[in-house]
């Protein structure tokens, strides 16, 4: 049977906990890489996360130094869409290509979202 943790319900243990497995899922990860067995694909996947998280990260603290909540949500935000951006351009290239087709199970639900998103930012510029 296990110890109890000293530091469970503390603030921010849950978190500390999770960058814990992260960094231990990260080695993982690099230990893969290293092999050179791993698709160009999964690796663009890869670096966009990574990327996604630096700069959320980066944004949070920035924020956090300044004490302004409505600075990180912006922020969160704008580096949100800006992932999303990449990713549909990602997207059309699939399309272009012929990696994602009408035959990708997922299109429909993506092709629903963007246009709601479209929706939304038509309601934004009324």
């Amino acid at each position: 049977m296990s110890e109890p943790d000293a530091n469970a319900g503390k603030p921010g243990h849950d978190l500390a906990e999770q960058v814990n497995e992260l960094g231990l899922a990260l080695q993982g990860i690099e230990r893969e890489l290293g092999s050179g067995q791993v698709p160009v694909a999964v690796l663009e996947d890869f670096r966009t996360a990574v990327d996604h998280t630096r700069m959320t990260l980066w944004a949070v603290i920035t924020a956090a130094d300044a004490g302004e909540l409505s600075i990180i949500t912006a922020a969160i935000v704008r580096y949100r869409l800006g992932r999303m951006i990449e990713m549909c351009r990602r997207s059309v290239a699939d399309m272009d290509s012929g990696a994602l087709t009408l035959q990708t199970p997922e299109l429909p639900v993506f092709r629903a979202i963007l246009e709601q998103t479209l929706a939304r930012i038509e309601e934004l510029e009324q």
